[in-house]
């Protein structure tokens, strides 16, 4: 059996919250504000038909990272969990 439920105490203490909210760090932070500058803009720069379009473009962008990390993370899960059954094994 495992000997190290550290995690698995954590957890159940409230100490670890699985759905809590994305860090932000003061990279992601400086990005954000960064992407906001420029979408402003960008707004002032485009015409009302062509501002709609690069919004539309934008939520498709969005949608489509969303997809790739929830992917992302399904693969990595299953590799650790492959990991630890194997780890168990021996």
């Amino acid at each position: 059996m495992v000997k190290n439920n550290n995690i698995l105490k954590k957890l159940y203490r409230g100490e670890i919250c699985p759905d809590a909210s994305f860090l932000q760090t003061e990279e992601f932070l400086d990005k954000r504000s960064q992407k906001i500058e420029l979408y402003e803009e960008i707004k002032k720069e485009l015409s009302p038909h062509a501002l709609e379009k690069f919004k539309r473009y934008s939520e498709l962008e969005n949608e489509l990272s969303s997809l790739d990390s929830e992917n992302q993370f399904m693969i990595g899960f299953k590799l650790a969990t492959k990991l630890i059954y194997e780890g168990m094994q021996e």
